[in-house]
């Protein structure tokens, strides 16, 4: 039995068993096309597939960055196509969990869509790794295409089948990939066309992760930016050391677009030797000149306000950020400095304009509050006044700091 949930704007179906997967061709039969019917609450397919929309099943998760930012460009397709196209989002979390989801991200615009939430059926005929991820049905129930990227090519894609083009290039998804494996030699050597250098550098693969690993002889990092790709290299195993804004200084137009694929690995002979390597191959690969040296950098220093430090106590406890929790604050009592600042700069550090660095003293204990929300959506202004508000301040300061300067050759 199918449960239905109505709420504004959304359509939440719950438990369902999963079919065998569909191919490019294959037909929905009538009780999968009332299925989807039912969860978008209209009438979208006909025995004439000349009549009616397209639907595109639109296959997200609640920690899809990519997915969510989407949202308003996904809303913008349904406005302007909607003679052409009917847009179901579909996903696996709970119709309680997706709810709870909307409600507490206050920022996120939830698409006036129909939704599916709880499902198992239509990521079992459709089955694949990695969101977003979309399936095409033409108005006649036929399965015409698959995609999955950058939501911004859904319009493309639309046109090309609106077209009579159905012969487009799919993205199935790979399903067999093996991260065990150097890149270059997985699956007999079939990413062979993306491969732009070899210790091997590639762009970013659609619907494939490399995956990101460290040890003494291999580096592997997944869809990186050069920046990204810089920080690791000349950061040589500390934690984000280049990539605080600010820290890498690039000359006029010289920095690089893009992601990429990066793998290197060396002989048992050259372990600890593969930070070099990495940095060897960003210089020759991207034709450019990285020298460290020391700069004044504009950052803001926490620090305490109050004249005297609170004495240590064994007693310290916090909230965790990852409890998603009904408590709408992130309370930590008594905490050390030093493990408030990191967990803190996690908060801080995505949505910076400038760096935060550590100004706490040894030994210091920390009690504030911060709201949920504002950290969630990285509100810095009301993290910021939560910090007054326990006795801590963000200190905006010019501070002499190592960074990198990048120039081409």
């Amino acid at each position: 039995m199918v449960k239905t949930i109505l709420t504004a704007g959304m359509v939440i179906w719950t438990g369902v068993a999963c079919g065998q997967p569909l191919t490019r061709g294959d037909v929905l039969d009538e009780g999968m096309r009332k299925y989807i019917e039912d969860g978008a609450g209209k009438r979208l397919f006909s025995d004439k597939a000349k009549k009616g929309k397209m639907v595109l099943l639109d296959f997200w998760g609640t920690g899809c960055v990519s997915c969510i930012k989407a949202f308003p460009h996904v809303d913008s397709v349904q406005r302007e196509y909607g003679d052409s196209v009917q847009i179901v989002l579909v996903n696996k979390e709970s119709g309680d969990s997706t709810r709870r989801f909307f409600n507490r991200m206050k920022r996120v615009q939830r698409p006036a869509v129909s939704m599916i939430s709880g499902d198992s059926l239509l990521n079992g005929l459709f089955p694949h790794l990695f969101v977003p991820y979309y399936a095409w049905i033409d108005a006649g129930g036929r399965v015409v295409h698959f995609s999955g990227g950058a939501p911004k090519e859904i319009v493309t894609v639309l046109r090309q089948l609106a077209g009579g083009n159905t012969e487009l290039r799919m993205q199935e998804g790979v399903k067999d990939f093996n991260q065990q494996v150097p890149l270059i030699a997985e699956g007999n050597g079939r990413w062979l066309g993306y491969v732009k250098y070899y210790s091997t550098i590639t762009d970013c693969i659609p619907m494939v992760s490399v995956g990101n690993r460290i040890t003494d002889s291999s580096i592997s990092c997944n869809c990186r930016t050069i920046n990204q790709l810089l920080s690791r290299a000349w950061g040589e195993g500390k934690p984000a050391s280049f990539e605080r804004p600010g820290y890498i200084r690039w000359g006029a137009r010289d920095s690089v677009r893009g992601q990429f694929n990066y793998q290197v690995r060396t002989g048992q002979r050259e372990r600890g030797l593969v930070y070099g390597y990495m940095q060897e191959d960003m210089q020759r690969y991207f034709g450019i000149e990285v020298r460290r040296e020391y700069r004044r950098v504009t950052v803001y220093v926490l620090q305490s306000r109050r004249k005297r430090s609170m004495q240590e106590t064994e007693d310290s406890s916090y909230t965790n950020f990852y409890n998603r929790g009904e408590s709408e604050e992130i309370v930590f009592r008594n905490y050390p400095a030093k493990e408030f600042y990191d967990l803190f700069a996690v908060l801080y550090g995505s949505a910076a304009d400038i760096a935060v660095v550590n100004g706490l003293k040894n030994g210091e204990r920390i009690t504030v509050s911060l709201n949920r929300e504002s950290a969630e959506n990285n509100d810095v202004a009301a993290m910021m006044e939560g910090l007054e508000k326990g006795g801590l301040r963000l200190a905006r300061k010019k501070q002499r700091r190592e960074v990198l300067v990048v120039s081409r050759e």
